[in-house]
C-alpha cells in the first residue's frame, strides 16, 4: 500500500536537512520517483530534502495524488526560491571530509535547486498527464 499525504505544511530548508536519527536512510540510500510520464533516480538525503519542501513527511516510499502536485509543486518552487541556493546534501562521504579534496575545492557545490530541476520537470509532466507522483528506495 502506497501513503500519501496532502502538501500543506511549509517546512524551513534547516528541517529539511537537519540531522537524521541514526540509523535512518543512510546518505548513499538511492530514492526512484516514478510518474506516468517517467522516473528519477536520486541520492536519498537530496530526495528526502526536497520531499520535505514538497510538503510531505519525508518517509520513503510514499505518493503525492495528482489532484495535490499543483500544490505540492508551488510549494516546492517557494522552498527554492527561499533556500535553493543552500548546498544539496553531498551523496556518500562524510561533507567534512570531503571538504578536504582539493578537486571539490575548485568545484562550486550542487545547490537545492539544481537537485530540485529535474523533479520539477517529472511532476510538471505528471501534472500534465493527470499521474500521481510515486516514489521508493532504489
Amino acid at each position: 500500500m502506497v501513503r500519501t499525504e496532502s502538501a500543506v505544511a511549509t517546512v524551513p530548508v534547516e528541517s529539511a536537512l537537519g540531522a537524521r536519527p541514526r540509523g535512518c536512510y543512510p546518505s548513499h540510500m538511492i530514492v526512484k520517483f516514478f510518474a506516468r510520464n517517467g522516473q528519477l533516480t536520486m541520492f536519498g538525503d537530496a530526495a528526502t530534502a526536497l520531499l520535505k519542501l514538497l510538503g510531505h513527511s519525508g518517509s520513503i516510499p510514499g505518493a503525492i495524488l495528482t489532484a495535490d502536485l499543483p500544490a505540492a509543486l508551488a510549494q516546492l518552487r517557494a522552498g527554492l526560491e527561499r533556500d535553493g541556493d543552500t548546498p544539496a546534501p553531498e551523496p556518500g562521504a562524510d561533507a567534512d571530509q570531503r571538504r578536504g579534496e582539493d578537486e571539490d575545492a575548485r568545484r562550486p557545490p550542487v545547490t537545492l535547486r539544481m537537485r530540485a530541476l529535474p523533479l520539477i520537470e517529472l511532476i510538471e509532466g505528471a501534472i500534465a498527464r493527470g499521474s500521481d507522483l510515486m516514489w521508493e528506495r532504489g
